[in-house]
């Protein structure tokens, strides 16, 4: 027995087909889809007569994929350019394949095993200038492998009780090399997560974003104030999201064929599916990122961070300026700490005006916070709203916000 009563030790009793997955894809990021097109469809065993396909399967299908290839950034590079680029991409990506993760990947891609024992860093082996001549023409022509814009959908049980698709979280798997490349890519700009962000960032922990409510719930109860806390979850967050809020916050922070190759991976991402009869199809999406890629998960905390911050400066008022601002005491900076955010989940912190209705302002911060995720293509699970109040006269409104609400 997990958290929520989940029970984790039997598998499901009923496995999704092949049509209800796709039924499934093509519904809106909210409703658990991903606004999907459908492009190949067939058994498993003619599952090459898409790949032999190549540059052509990125062929947009839709005019929405045709609008979505225009806003991708302009790409030329100089044939020094290109050659300083392939080297440097190579030394890269040997020393990502080292680090200790990511070995899960689709049947068409080598192993990462193999991968780090091929290449071993000697820049006069065969396979190190076979690899160099690769990222080269990449570089050259701007233009992705389609096997590299391919990923496996596996599904993984949630155990949350649910029926049919909606009880499994499609993780991505993806072709080794095409990885570490992006990562790097990633890698090229620094960022310094929020005061607030955790469970995507490096270096922070999910005890720390606990920590820090606890400090602003122990500082208000010293005020003597009435504090609402409301923690939402998203639904399906990382197919949701639209592509321009996703690129919204990086993408004028790299150099602009490094922007063009990062927005190629999601716009142009297809993914197969294959069921126990060995039926498959191939999709591509029209919203979202692809959740098991090495760089989505920065991505997507970024872009949900930059929806938040705007979020709170909208509802931004003197009792938070008091109460739920803080001073760094490393580079002495103000902080707002009226909002945490982990991986999904938001946790919103308010100050009760003396007379206030708590009800009418979790209802009211309930709403501006969906208008304001709707317009990214995102929404709250209504299903998993907790709300906490804590200070004076606390249990009695409590008892009156669950009628309420």
């Amino acid at each position: 027995m997990g958290p929520k009563h989940r029970i984790y030790h039997h598998p499901p009793d009923v496995v999704p087909d092949l049509l209800e997955w796709e039924d499934a894809m093509k519904q809106p990021g909210p409703h658990g889809g991903c606004g999907a097109k459908r492009i190949w469809k067939g058994d498993l065993d003619q599952f090459g007569s898409f790949l032999q396909f190549h540059q052509l399967a990125m062929a947009p299908v839709s005019q929405h994929f045709l609008d979505s290839d225009e806003h991708i950034y302009d790409y030329t590079l100089s044939e020094d350019e290109v050659h300083q680029h392939a080297v440097r991409d190579y030394h890269a990506v040997v020393q990502r394949l080292k680090r200790p993760s990511g070995y899960a990947v689709p049947p068409w891609s080598l192993p990462k095993a193999i991968w780090q024992l091929f290449f071993n860093g000697n820049m006069l082996s065969p396979m190190t200038a076979l690899l160099v001549r690769f990222f080269a023409l990449i570089r050259a022509t701007g233009l992705l492998p389609l096997l590299w814009m391919l990923s496996l959908g596996v599904p993984i049980p949630k155990h949350n009780l649910k029926a049919g698709t909606l009880s499994y979280r499609l993780i991505h798997l993806l072709d080794a090399i095409s990885k570490a490349w992006y990562a790097t890519l990633w890698d090229t700009h620094s960022r310094v997560p929020a005061p607030t962000e955790f469970g995507m960032a490096n270096k922070r922990r999910r005890e720390h974003a606990a920590l820090t409510v606890r400090i602003m719930m122990y500082r208000i109860a010293r005020a003597a104030a009435l504090l609402l806390l409301s923690l939402y979850d998203i639904s399906n967050a990382y197919p949701s999201i639209c592509w321009e809020s996703l690129e919204a916050p990086w993408c004028t922070k790299f150099l602009p064929q490094h922007t063009h190759m990062l927005q190629k991976r999601h716009r142009q991402a297809f993914c197969v599916l294959i069921d126990v009869n060995n039926a498959a199809f191939v999709f591509r999406s029209s919203t979202g990122n692809r959740q098991g890629d090495t760089p989505a998960a920065q991505q997507f905390s970024w872009a949900l961070q930059r929806i938040i911050a705007h979020w709170c400066k909208s509802n931004y008022t003197a009792l938070d300026r008091i109460f739920l601002v803080g001073k760094d005491p490393w580079s002495k900076q103000y902080a707002y700490l009226g909002s945490s955010q982990f991986a999904d989940d938001v946790l919103k912190m308010q100050i009760v005006p003396p007379q206030a209705d708590p009800v009418a302002i979790a209802n009211a911060t309930k709403q501006s916070f969906r208008n304001q995720l709707l317009s990214a293509g995102m929404d709250v699970n209504p299903r998993k709203l907790q709300l906490l109040l804590c200070g004076p006269r606390a249990s009695d409104l409590i008892k009156k916000a669950q009628r309420e609400i």
